[in-house]
């Protein structure tokens, strides 16, 4: 399952490259296969491992959150330090942040890691 969670997420990948002309899977259908399998696994660790919810998501929490950031600094840094990214500009950004109220739901549900999906 391992190999295909890779697959799959490599589509995405390439999905997300202007440049690349090879498609196996569309990018759409990676991402909603990649969400089955993994919360199939995380259903079966979930039963098997923890004896509690809490613990669960606390581990996942202290496990996913370092390499969140990690990559969120990185991008920043790309961001703002090397003006480059794919899909966000300058102008972008300052007509986002603008209004006070969205400029805080960005912050907030990118350090929260909730919230996401509404964008």
């Amino acid at each position: 399952m391992g190999i295909i969670r890779v697959a799959l997420a490599l589509a995405v990948v390439l999905s997300h490259l202007p440049p690349a002309t090879f498609h196996f899977v569309s990018g759409g259908v990676a991402v909603q296969a990649f969400f089955i399998i993994s919360g199939f696994y995380m259903a079966l660790v979930l039963s098997s491992k923890y004896s509690s919810t809490s613990l669960f998501y606390s581990n996942r929490l202290l496990r996913l959150m370092p390499s969140y950031f990690v990559m969120m600094g990185v991008g920043a840094f790309c961001l703002f330090v090397l003006n480059a990214s794919a899909t966000v500009t300058p102008e972008l950004l300052a007509s986002a942040y603008r209004r006070q109220d969205v400029g805080a739901f960005l912050v907030l549900e990118n350090f929260a890691v909730v919230g996401q999906e509404l964008l």
